[in-house]
């Protein structure tokens, strides 16, 4: 057989031919029908269209950050800056502070000294702001409630620890609600609900605290630092003390000799250290005058006190604790 007979014999046959174009039809048909369905899966009606980012805020400390997520819900990211357990007295920034920060709308912050480091960094915020939470606040000068200690401490005129009196959290809530609608108007109504079931939950905290304090109005206190007037003031407590004269710096011998003066005119048994702050540089004068050392926490955010109201509310069982144990 020669080279020309065996293509004529491997060509197919005219009823071939019509059944091998009927095949290749169907494959191609079928394959573009794969691919019609592959391409309108992306945008005909398959998945649906992914929704906008949530807006995203910050706080600065802890009890800030726990009122600003009670009220923002699952509608925003919130996130802190300060770290668990680090005193805003005393924090070195670093550039995952920054970082935290990226694309945050609002960063709450309390002011007066406390937080102003803040400064340092937002100006990295593109479209966002810093707002400080005291509008409608009864602030307190420094040094106000202090009585008869000789004292050097002073934040700048005023107090900035107003976050530790209960009433104060509800008008923060307040503050911060309308603030977070300017951000989020589309969701006004949910921030609207959450921050009056959070609001009704300190008001309860608020009488719960009173009637655990009642017995104990009108009792002197040495505290660390001047953390606690707005809550001496709320729940009719006396400060007439601090262990330092200012966070994060060692109190003198002068200064030592006035606070044992305040120990012994006003019958002190107890004194109030704070986890954020090393107590060591008093520890062997407490040891000498025979006090018990107790620990408050103005910031919160670990275990025990991963919230506002299980802050607050530690605070004031070792308060009584304290106060119990000085009567006996």
């Amino acid at each position: 057989m020669n080279r020309l007979t065996t293509y004529l014999v491997l060509l197919p046959t005219t009823g071939e031919r019509k059944k091998l174009r009927k095949i290749l039809a169907g494959v191609f048909s079928g394959l573009f029908l794969v691919l019609a369905l592959t391409i309108c899966s992306g945008g005909c009606q398959g998945e649906p269209p992914r929704s906008a980012e949530k807006p995203k805020v910050a706080a600065t400390i802890f009890p800030l950050y726990d009122i600003v997520r009670n009220i923002a819900g699952d509608k925003m990211e919130v996130v802190l800056i300060l770290p668990p357990g680090a005193s805003p007295h005393t924090i070195e920034l670093t550039p995952q502070h920054v970082r935290r920060l990226e694309n945050s709308r609002l960063v709450f912050r309390i002011g007066h000294g406390l937080d102003d480091w803040t400064g340092r960094f937002t100006e990295f915020l593109e479209d966002g702001k810093a707002v400080i939470v005291d509008e409608g606040v009864e602030l307190v000068s420094a040094g106000e409630e202090q009585h008869g200690q000789e004292d050097g401490h002073a934040h700048n005129g005023v107090n900035p620890h107003y976050w530790l009196s209960v009433k104060n959290a509800q008008i923060i809530a307040d503050h911060v609600l309308e603030k977070l609608i300017e951000v989020d108007a589309q969701n006004e109504q949910t921030y609207r609900n959450q921050a009056a079931l959070y609001k009704d939950r300190l008001q309860h905290l608020e009488l719960e605290l009173k009637q655990q304090l009642e017995p104990f109005q009108g009792e002197e206190l040495i505290t660390f630092h001047d953390s606690w007037v707005y809550y001496a003031r709320e729940f009719d407590l006396v400060i007439v003390g601090n262990i330092e004269p200012f966070p994060g710096r060692q109190p003198t011998p002068r200064y030592l000799a006035s606070l044992q003066e305040q120990i012994r005119r006003y019958d002190i048994r107890v004194l109030f250290s704070e986890p954020q702050l090393s107590s060591e540089s008093v520890e062997a004068f407490v040891a000498d005058l025979g006090l018990e050392l107790y620990v408050l926490d103005p910031i919160g955010g670990v275990a025990g006190r991963e919230s506002y109201i299980d802050l607050m509310k530690y605070n004031t069982n070792t308060i009584v604790e304290a106060l119990s144990h000085g009567r006996e």
